[in-house]
C-alpha cells in the first residue's frame, strides 16, 4: 500500500454497479454512462491504458461498454451464487 499514486503498482476502482442499479440510483443506460466518465476521470488510467487497474463488476453487462473502456484492466467478478 501507498499513499503515492506515482509508486502505486495497482489501483483499485470499486464499482458497486448492482447496487447503484437495485437502489435506484441509475437505470441501466445511465450506468453505462456513468462508468464511461468514471473511467475518463480517473487520473492514473491512461498511464498504462489501465493494465494496472482492478475494477469488481458483479454483473459486467451493467457497463456494456466495457470492452471500449476497460478491455485491458483487470476485471473481477465475484461468484454470487
Amino acid at each position: 500500500r501507498t499513499f503515492d499514486a506515482t509508486e502505486a503498482d495497482f489501483f483499485y476502482v470499486p464499482s458497486y454497479a448492482i447496487c447503484l442499479q437495485v437502489g435506484g440510483i441509475f437505470d441501466r443506460p445511465d450506468l453505462d454512462v456513468h462508468f464511461q466518465n468514471l473511467v475518463s476521470n480517473l487520473r492514473y488510467f491512461n498511464r498504462t491504458m489501465g493494465r494496472d487497474h482492478i475494477f469488481s463488476f458483479h454483473y459486467i453487462d451493467l457497463f456494456p461498454s466495457w470492452r471500449k473502456f476497460i478491455s485491458r484492466s483487470i476485471i473481477l467478478s465475484p461468484e454470487t451464487e
